[in-house]
């Protein structure tokens, strides 16, 4: 069995936004921001890498259960790299951040953000078997609000990878009386 240390990240964060499929209007409350429509982009890691077999092992595992599948937004992604070499960077796994990546896909229009990270495994099948056998990132990768999500993976100086994946969600426009 593989080793790996990780930790669960993904307290859902509400705000007020107004989401329709694939767009999210965003409405900055501190002025800072005009408000604009944000275009999820969906983009695709090739076969075989990393990045697409960790999307892969998510999407089946939510398929089994009936969970919609999620998709890979560019921004999103960027972010989780950024996560990635920032923990690189700083020598320390962990859910707090300088850049504040979750204020920044809230800011965007996310009604909730989440995160998984993860140090140490040295295949995806490994990080997978590790986040699916923890209650709290299974919970967070099958939750079926998310929409999209961004995956970022470092290897550090001493050959250990670094994994942040990041996920994001519409407003959820049902209507209840």
């Amino acid at each position: 069995m593989e080793t790996g240390y990780w930790i669960f990240g993904g307290i859902a964060l509400a705000i007020g936004v107004y989401a329709t499929s694939q767009k999210i209007k965003f409405e900055h409350k501190n002025g800072k921001l005009p408000n604009k429509i944000y275009q999820v982009t969906e983009i695709f890691y090739p076969i075989g890498t990393k990045k697409a077999l960790i999307l892969k092992a998510m999407n089946e595992k939510r398929a089994i259960l009936g969970i919609k599948p999620l998709i890979i937004d560019k921004f999103t992604s960027d972010l989780a790299q950024g996560r990635c070499v920032e923990m690189d960077v700083d020598n320390e796994i962990t859910h707090h951040t300088v850049h504040d990546e979750f204020g920044l896909l809230k800011g965007l229009g996310a009604e909730s953000v989440g995160e998984n990270i993860a140090f140490g495994y040295g295949t995806i099948e490994g990080l997978m078997n590790g986040w699916f056998r923890s209650e709290g990132h299974y919970n967070n990768l099958m939750n079926p609000k998310w929409d999209w999500c961004g995956i970022g993976i470092v290897l550090d100086e001493n050959n250990r990878y670094i994994y942040c994946v990041l996920f994001g969600n519409e407003e959820d426009d049902e209507i209840t009386t």
